[in-house]
């Protein structure tokens, strides 16, 4: 029984590790399932088909914005000079200048404000912004 007690005592550190690392993974685990949940879902369904293109709603999962982001696909009064077509469906798509810039950020590029996420060479510096 002794050495079993000072087996267990003299390792508790790495069991005690163990189980730390353990718990961080299952925390990681969940936040990446929370991460891939709301990174596909929308939360501005109500911008959508008002006429206005809204760059917080022109993405994949918000149906860009309901087609008022492109002139070929807003419906209704659309607000002319606010286009800013990411759609790879519609036919004014224009693929992007900038590849390597993620998705998410494209409608960010060349809207006239300087973004601090987007101002990187793979996003040409903001689209120039």
């Amino acid at each position: 029984r002794t050495f079993v007690f000072h087996f267990l005592a003299g390792h508790s550190f790495y069991f005690t590790m163990l189980s730390r690392c353990v718990a961080v993974l299952g925390f990681l685990a969940t936040a990446n399932a929370y991460w891939n949940f709301y990174s596909s879902s929308c939360y501005y369904t109500s911008y959508g088909t008002d006429g206005e293109c809204d760059s917080v709603a022109n993405t994949d999962a918000c149906d860009w914005d309901g087609g008022d982001c492109c002139a070929s696909s807003c419906i209704g009064d659309c607000a002319e000079g606010t286009f800013n077509c990411q759609d790879p469906d519609a036919t004014d798509y224009v693929a992007p200048a900038f590849p390597d810039c993620s998705e998410y950020y494209w409608s960010y590029l060349g809207d006239g404000d300087c973004d601090y996420y987007t101002n990187t060479p793979d996003c040409g510096w903001d689209g120039g912004d």
